[in-house]
């Protein structure tokens, strides 16, 4: 299980495959990658992105792989991700207060 740090959303919430010494491609990993997350480049939509929209800029993720709290969890409980849309710097802002600036992007 994998999510961004903070978690805002249910949808944040990720059950992501780890690979082990079966899968074809661990023995390109073992030795360079340590406990780090890659996340595949691969299909419409990052992975990372599901996740408060994160992008790998300094992002926070938090995996927990412990069975006793993963056995409880199914693929029916994890929620659709929430779409993120790029935050808009061009919008017209008229307060200066963070409180609204935060109304405003959420």
């Amino acid at each position: 299980m994998v999510t961004k740090n903070p978690c805002s959303h249910p949808g944040d919430i990720r059950l992501l495959n780890a690979i082990d010494d079966k899968h074809p491609h661990f023995n390109e990993f073992k030795n360079d990658y340590v406990n780090v997350i890659i996340f595949s480049s691969k299909g419409s939509r990052p992975e990372q992105h599901k996740m408060s929209g994160g992008d790998l800029d300094g992002d926070v993720y938090m995996a927990i792989w412990d069975e006793l709290i993963l056995s409880h969890l199914t693929k029916e409980q994890i929620k659709k991700p929430a779409n993120y849309k790029k935050y808009m710097a061009d919008v017209d802002i008229e307060s200066d207060k963070i409180e609204d600036h935060i109304k405003r992007y959420f």
